[in-house]
């Protein structure tokens, strides 16, 4: 295993969710097909609500293909028992929630599901019956293991066993643990704030209710559903699927569930058209507990909807997530469907797929995913581990994405998720091929209401302040082709100090010193003593270590592995910081070996190799019966008796185990990737040579509950057991030691060494060398011979590979060098000239072209490439290098720690992918507008606490950068800055004066007049971004139009003029919309791309396309003509104000407005936020927007028309050779940041004029 083994005696069951649901295909394009991983997949929630949200949209009903993963088979027997009740069609939505959300149910409610479970055990006799069963077209399961875990549970589900009185004991028992369970959570004083996180921008509403119906789940078992009164008295009976766990028949729920986390509150708190339960009045819990009760209704109407017309496959697996991916990374590259994987950590099965896996299978399970949800995973397993194994599952394309959430304090500083990882973020991405999409963009549609309110109410508190953090990991923006990656270019020395650093903090636990800084720094986090869980938290083993080497040295192109590699040890072996490193350089070099990172075999010995310096005596002391050649390798096999387990089982911490082996008092080793089974062992072949013996491990099923011994088995190398004789080679299991261990008095129970259990190879029954790991039986029977553990790096790198070239300071990246190596002959004997000039025109920012022409009257001729960074860099500060003689060009990029983007090149990017022809929206997720809650506007009567609700949630649009610069000039401030007041400004119109219909807005240029209108016809919530996106219609005014229609328009100007509400926007917020719109428009969209859309190239004006947006110049229009007078949404109903704008139909496009909030909201923006908040209280917020709006003044058709189709004169408009637009845009010369060009190739050809005048050529 690459995570440690933990004492796992307390595991809670998580029967439902703590967050609410969200949309699982957001990032996807609507016609790309759903191929989604859910690792730590918890209850129902997500998959049901992405399927509501991912109903039927226009042209689009994509396959949905989900693979679930989850450690406790009880979630996943419970899921599906939902999924098959509502693929039958039951309709009773009252049992279907009670089945699922209450730990008490009415007798009714139990007989559907042990009806269920009855019915699910009779089609479930064997993996051939399940597929060949109603359910097997829809639900498949991975592994024979998961089905034999989910029937245990559906068994138990059914209460066979129980007598009616026992039944009624179980109850009692349960009401009891719930009231102990919770009695220290209801001191006065104190409350539960998780309800906030679920209602977005209206969570101060949410924050006594929240509190209150917590307190009454954990007193009564049920939701405050309506009567709650008669419904509690009619709950007399337990709920086995919230009784039984991995943990046995306990009481193991989780001390923070409660139903109502799961569903977007802020849909109860505010009022929804059509929605009569809404809005939910203060202190109505029984109301809050209505209106979710109907999302989860429409949730489940939407499931039963999607499973009758197909495309839906649902598939699952019950294990660890770390091995659940290596065993798929394993199929991949083996083409075998039995991987060497255990499916737990505690546990005998290994993962052997069922033969949907098969490559001959039509419908073969997906094997790469272009979503992967990792739940909080990356708190259990470190965001390191689960980033190494995860992403190599990841299709590489623009949209996939990988999602890691994370707790983290409130006092770190920005992205501490990510900075706490052992190596720097741009080494780990380029690793990966991944990037934070925070670095990529500094904007993101999704708010942060809810962790501010969390920051807010934990302020003044003692005790540690958490919040959420979420990343999106993808492919750079500009990667072509997204399949592209990078070489690491390290030199060999610095690379190994590199890797020691990461050594020494992947085990700082084992220096005194760190551990030292460790609790200083988390007394200062928490205010007070740091957690004995805390301190007991350890995610890495040497393995880990060994699968990250193995992952660099699949990349590295910078000199010779080996050499890295005999650096590294040496550092290793002489190190003093880590007391027990040398203790640990065994299990070290064993993976080393096993995992190929070193392949030459120099730092594990032979046997024989140790023999022949120390003499024939020395092997036979533990090898002398073998037949045959000593491995280098052996497996240790361990038996702990039950009884020694009982010692420490009182213990109140969650430690980490280890193995250890000594021989005498000389050589102690630690062995901490060791795989725990419960059971007894059967010894194959006993009379044979110990080599050939074979060992079975018949597995208890009841695990810690049973009483069967603790069998331990591990890889070590052999010439450790050399040293000694049997009677002096010890063998033992270990609790590590840690200041947490310490603290809960093990050392009282264990000793000083916190030895469970220790014995000798001289004992035959408990300890022996074997050459092959064990097998449970089950698999031994199945599988003729018994396969050596193989393992695969945890990267695969296909295609084409460009070398990065990374230069530290103070052993951080400091920057990244590009080359691109001139190989086409003229081109190298133009290079060689110098009168050649060579230009960089910036693309993004982790991309730049890099070329160079003929510099002759007449030489036509002209070379460039594309040279992307693996991380973002700072494109204003790029340094070229020119090798004329060696022929390559050197492109230097300061690294970017800080988001901080350039809106030109990244600002919600919409690309065409060549790829797989499809147009796609970057960086902006998704919304189905017609599926979203709609408010009722005007907002009127409204408390005042709504209204100053919504106003801050939109002055949180603004960075604690813009919040400054509202005291500068307006010409100062930037354009991103007026776009959000002119969205806000449009926001709080609709909210506040909007009479429930569409309304009108112009936005106007001082020069030029009107050269957009934006139609809204309604606001609704984007219950996945907790924010509020307007439903409208954009109509950008052309010359075109203007010139061939413009009586039309000017007869309906005149006409409906007063009912314009006017927005002026001045240069800089015009082209932040013209880039801007294209994702807008395409995040709504419902139908699709024509062949000639206008952002594929060739298809654009003056012949170019390919440039999204089309164009940032006034007159034209920055969005393609696909989506034109198609499904506008309100503004298309017959309504009297939309029947107003109805001749300009044809040319408006449905979008989905809303404004853009900090990527970064955590740590620098938290701390600013708070200031402003102590500063100016709330108002300080809501004065986003205030720039008053006014009606349009009378329409002059002979100036506005002239206005409208006159373009602006100027560099930044148009292309400064040829004077036309973009090809695929205008790109800025990197030199002197003022010309502008349109392609490559205008660039060139003006390079001769524009040289004598460029700052940098003058250089």
């Amino acid at each position: 295993m690459a995570h440690p083994v933990v004492w796992s005696k307390k595991i809670y069951f998580y029967p439902t969710g703590n967050t609410p649901a969200t949309s699982l295909t957001q990032n996807l394009a609507p016609e790309e097909d759903a191929k989604i991983l859910v690792l730590g997949c918890g209850d129902a929630r997500s998959v049901l609500y992405t399927i509501h949200a991912d109903q039927r949209v226009g042209d689009f009903i994509r396959p949905l293909d989900f693979t679930f993963c989850d450690h406790e088979a009880a979630v996943l027997a419970r899921n599906i028992i939902l999924y098959t009740l509502l693929i039958d069609g039951n309709t009773d939505d009252a049992k279907l929630w009670n089945i699922y959300f209450h730990v008490f149910i009415d007798p009714s409610s139990l007989a559907l599901l042990q009806s269920q479970s009855r019915k699910l055990l009779g089609l479930s006799q064997s993996l051939e019956s399940w597929s060949s069963s109603p359910y097997g077209s829809i639900i498949k399961i991975c592994t024979l293991d998961t089905l034999t875990n989910v029937r245990v549970f559906w068994s138990k589900y059914t209460m066979s066993d129980l007598t009616p009185a026992q039944q009624t004991q179980l109850k009692d028992k349960f009401s009891k643990a719930m009231k102990d369970n919770s009695m220290g959570r209801f001191q006065p004083g104190t409350r539960n704030l998780s309800a906030t996180r679920s209602a977005g921008p209206l969570a101060p509403m949410i924050l006594e209710m929240g509190a209150e119906h917590f307190k009454h789940y954990w007193k009564t078992g049920l939701a405050a559903v309506p009567n709650s009164p008669l419904a509690i008295r009619e709950a007399t009976q337990v709920n086995p699927s919230f009784v039984y766990s991995g943990a046995g028949d306990v009481f193991n729920v989780h001390y923070g569930t409660d139903p109502i986390l799961c569903f977007h509150l802020a849909a109860a708190l505010a009022p929804i058209e059509g929605d009569a339960n809404t809005p939910v009045k203060e202190g109505d819990l029984e109301g809050v507990v209505a209106a979710i009760q109907g999302q989860f209704k429409a949730w489940c109407r939407s499931f039963m909807d999607r499973a009758s017309k197909g495309n839906l496959t649902m598939r699952f697996f019950t294990g660890d997530a770390l091995s659940f991916c290596k065993a798929l990374q394993y199929r991949s590259e083996t083409g075998h469907l039995s991987t060497p994987e255990y499916a737990r950590i505690w546990g005998g099965a290994t993962i052997n797929f069922t033969s949907d896996y098969e490559a001959t299978n039509t419908t073969r399970a997906p094997l790469r995913f272009n979503v992967i949800e990792s739940s909080n995973l990356a708190d259990h397993v470190e965001m390191l581990n689960l980033l190494l194994v995860a992403s190599p599952l990841l299709i590489r394309s623009h949209t996939s994405v990988l999602h890691t959430n994370t707790l983290v304090s409130s006092n770190d500083g920005q992205s501490p998720a990510l900075n706490k990882m052992v190596l720097d973020l741009p080494l780990v991405s380029t690793i990966i091929g991944l990037i934070p999409e925070r670095h990529l963009s500094e904007s993101t549609f999704h708010s942060f209401d809810s962790e501010m309110m969390m920051s807010l109410l934990t302020a003044d508190s003692t005790g540690p302040k958490q919040l959420h953090e979420s990343n999106i990991w993808r492919v750079p923006y500009a990667l072509q082709p997204p399949t592209l990656r990078h070489g690491l270019s390290i030199p060999e020395a610095d690379l190994a100090h590199i890797l020691f650093n990461a050594y020494l903090k992947m085990f700082s636990d084992e220096s005194p010193n760190d551990l030292v800084k460790s609790l200083t720094g988390l007394r200062g986090n928490s205010g007070g003593r740091p957690t004995t869980r805390v301190l007991s938290l350890l995610h890495h083993t040497r393995e880990s270590f060994a699968r990250l080497l193995s992952s660099i040295q699949s990349i590295y192109t910078g000199g010779n592995w080996d050499t890295v590699l005999n650096k590294f040890i040496g550092l290793v072996q002489s190190d003093r910081t880590l007391i027990v490193g040398m203790n640990n350089f065994q299990d070290l070099t064993c993976y080393f070996e096993l995992l190929g990172v070193d392949a030459e075999g120099r730092f594990i010995p032979s046997p024989s190799e140790i023999t022949s310096i120390q003499g024939d005596t020395s092997l036979s002391w533990n090898f002398g019966r073998w037949s045959g050649p000593v491995p280098k390798i052996v497996c240790v096999v361990l038996v702990v008796p039950r009884a020694k387990l009982r010692v420490a089982e009182g213990i109140d911490i969650t430690p980490t185990l280890h193995c250890e082996t000594a021989v005498g008092e000389v050589v102690n080793n630690m062995h901490s990737g060791f795989q725990p089974v419960f059971g007894r062992i059967e010894v194959l072949n006993s009379n044979h040579s110990p080599d050939q013996r074979r060992i079975v491990i018949h597995e208890d099923p009841k695990g810690w509950s049973g009483s069967s011994d603790l069998i331990c088995h591990f890889y070590a190398p052999a010439h450790i057991f050399v040293h000694g004789p049997p009677e002096q080679t010890e063998i033992s299991l270990h609790i590590r030691n840690s200041m947490a261990a310490v603290g809960a008095g093990v050392t009282r129970l264990l000793g000083p060494l916190m030895c469970i259990f220790k014995t000798t190879l001289a004992d035959g029954r408990r300890a022996m060398l074997v050459k092959e790991r064990p097998r449970i039986v089950e698999e031994h029977r199945r599988f003729d011979e018994v396969a050596r553990l193989i393992e695969l790096g945890a990267v695969v790198r296909d295609g084409e590979k460009k070398d990065a070239v990374f230069k530290f300071t103070g052993g951080v990246t400091s920057s990244i060098v590009m080359r691109w190596n001139v190989e086409d002959e003229g081109a190298k004997e133009l290079l060689r000239d110098r009168k050649t000039e060579v230009y960089t025109n910036v693309e993004s920012n982790t991309a730049v072209h890099v070329g160079f022409n003929g510099h002759e009257e007449g030489d036509e001729r002209w070379f460039g490439t594309e040279l992307y960074f693996p991380f973002p860099v700072n494109v204003g500060s790029l340094s070229t290098r020119i090798a004329r003689k060696s022929s390559y060009i050197e492109v230097e990029g300061r690294i970017i720690y800080e988001p901080n983007t350039d809106p030109e090149h990244t600002l919600f990017p919409v690309i065409y992918d060549k790829s797989d022809g499809l147009v796609k929206s970057l960086n902006m997720h998704h919304l189905n507008l017609s599926s979203l809650p709609k408010l009722q506007t005007p907002l009127t009567p409204t408390p005042t606490a709504l209204r100053s609700m919504l106003n801050n949630h939109l002055g949180l649009t603004l960075s604690s950068t813009e919040r400054r610069s509202r005291t500068l000039p307006a010409d100062q401030r930037t354009g991103l800055f007026h776009l959000k007041e002119s969205i806000a400004n449009i926001f709080m119109r609709m909210l506040w004066d909007n009479k429930n219909q569409p309304s009108a807005f112009s936005l106007t240029s001082s020069e030029d007049g009107h050269w957009a209108f934006i139609f809204v016809d309604s606001v609704r919530l984007d219950v996945v971004g907790n924010t509020l996106v307007a439903d409208a219609c954009i109509f950008p005014l052309t010359m075109e139009i203007m010139t061939k229609h413009t009586g039309l328009f000017f007869d309906t100007m005149q006409t409906f003029q007063s009912s314009i509400r006017q927005l002026t926007t001045p240069e800089s917020e015009v082209e932040c919309w013209k880039r801007v719109l294209p994702s807008l428009v395409e995040r709504a969209r419902t139908w699709q791309h024509k062949p000639s859309c206008e952002y594929k190239p060739g298809q654009g004006e003056f012949g170019g396309g390919g440039q999204v947006p089309r164009s940032t110049m006034l007159g034209f229009n920055p969005i393609c003509s696909c989506g034109e007078g198609v499904d506008l949404g309100g503004f298309g109903v017959n309504g009297e104000e939309s029947k107003k704008w109805k001749p300009f139909g044809r040319w408006v496009t449905r979008m989905a407005l809303a404004s853009p909030f900090p990527a970064s909201m955590l740590g620098r923006e938290l701390g600013e936020f708070r200031e402003a908040l102590r500063r100016g209280g709330p108002g300080e917020l809501e004065r986003v927007g205030e720039r008053p709006s006014a009606s349009t003044p009378a329409v002059s058709q002979s100036t506005s028309a002239t206005k409208t189709s006159v373009k602006k004169n100027g560099l930044a408009d148009k292309c400064s050779s040829c004077g036309g637009p973009g090809k695929p845009k205008l790109s800025v010369c990197s030199g002197c940041k003022k010309a502008v060009y349109c392609s490559r190739e205008c660039q060139a050809k003006e390079w001769k004029k524009h040289k004598a005048v460029c700052s940098k050529a003058s250089k």
